[in-house]
């Protein structure tokens, strides 16, 4: 600062200085703008005031900005058939959103630069797939909660190592909610046990036993019998205590060029499991990224064909693993499962062109059936 300014100048920039918030440092700076007397000996303190003010003043924009977006989306929901998959794809970078979703959509329009809450539709592997982007500060918001309940799994887009703490913290937050973010590979299962204390089977690379029972312990548990998996942690015992609580399988997307210094998995918050995955993974084959989503959420592709016909509908029937036949049929239509006599299937996995089988024949990922 120059040092010829008047007494009153002087003592309004110790006001700039000592200002608590960003709006009362953008009152203080008008003021001392107007109080900065023109000399050449100020015209480059006036130049630096001046870019201050409109740093200050297009930030204030953006935030008004963004609060008149999030008041508009509040009240957006999602209209997901029966046979379709929801993507959560919360980010903090917006340049990241765009690289994602170009990848994954196959295109690089204006519109996908953009900070909205809005769904964009792709088929992957034959199935309708919405991705719904979502900054990470509006996902621990209430009034998103409902969007966020709809997902069916959530890819986490990460570009540094302090976005990935943004991440864990985000996750962190969701807990009060009764949200949890599980990745693949560390659901724990609890169920009732015949006597009072508490019993842990399996194993996990990141809980003990004693661990796991004292966590559980601490939680006023009692009378149960719990599973453990490999990549089980407390916080996948906490998800799988809840009866109201939601298991959003997920995965944390990174760019090749983020260097993390762990495998695969890595704890976050040091006991949420995040499963790493490249971006170039996603970019070469999108159908990876729906097999194992239907993998962690337990479900499985069919598709049908009128006997006789040759041509397969290109949209497939979305089952839960384990399903049979006549399940099939019930998903499709009462009457159809109703007026069941036979049914034909077609896998790639038989030898045999396809075989005759009956209502109980469970079903495998991929199968085309005919019911008769």
């Amino acid at each position: 600062m120059v040092t010829n300014l008047p007494p009153n100048a002087a003592a309004q920039y110790k006001k700039v200085v000592a200002s608590k918030t960003k709006k009362e440092k953008l009152k203080n700076l008008k003021i001392f703008l107007s109080m900065i007397p023109d000399h050449k000996g100020t015209e480059k303190l006036k130049v630096n005031v001046k870019r201050q003010i409109s740093r200050l003043e297009e930030g204030f924009e953006r935030d008004r900005a963004r609060r008149r977006q999030a008041r508009r989306q509040r009240n957006l929901s999602i209209s997901k058939g029966k046979d379709e998959i929801l993507l959560l794809l919360p980010y903090e970078n917006i340049e990241l959103r765009y690289r994602f979703l170009s990848g994954l959509l196959r295109s690089s329009t204006a519109d996908l630069f953009s900070d909205a809450v809005k769904p964009y539709s792709v088929r992957i592997g034959g199935v309708n797939t919405i991705c719904l982007p979502m900054n990470l500060s509006l996902i621990a918001s209430p009034d998103y909660l409902e969007l966020v309940r709809q997902a069916d799994a959530a890819l986490f887009a990460i570009s540094s190592k302090d976005e990935l703490s943004d991440c864990a913290a985000a996750m962190a937050s969701m807990e009060q909610y009764q949200v949890f973010f599980i990745t693949p590979g560390s659901e724990a299962k609890v169920r009732k046990a015949p006597s009072s204390g508490i019993e842990v089977s399996g194993r996990s690379t990141f809980l003990g036993r004693d661990e796991a029972v004292a966590h559980l312990k601490s939680s006023g548990q009692g009378g149960i019998a719990v599973e453990v998996a490999e990549l089980s942690t407390t916080y996948s015992l906490d998800a799988s205590l809840g009866e109201e609580a939601l298991q959003l399988a997920s995965w944390v997307v990174v760019p090749d060029e983020l260097s993390l210094n762990h495998d695969d998995v890595v704890l976050l918050e040091g006991s949420i499991p995040a499963k790493i995955i490249r971006f170039s993974k996603i970019e070469r084959d999108t159908v990876s990224l729906l097999h194992e989503v239907l993998s962690a959420t337990k479900r499985i592709r069919v598709w049908t064909k009128e006997p006789r016909e040759k041509e397969v509908p290109r949209d497939p029937v979305l089952l839960k693993e384990g399903s049979t036949v006549l399940g099939l049929a019930r998903s499709i239509h009462g009457e159809l499962a109703t007026g069941f006599r036979y049914a034909v299937v077609y896998r790639s996995t038989e030898r045999a062109r396809s075989i005759k089988v009956g209502s109980g024949f469970k079903l495998n990922d991929g199968d085309i059936v005919e019911i008769h």
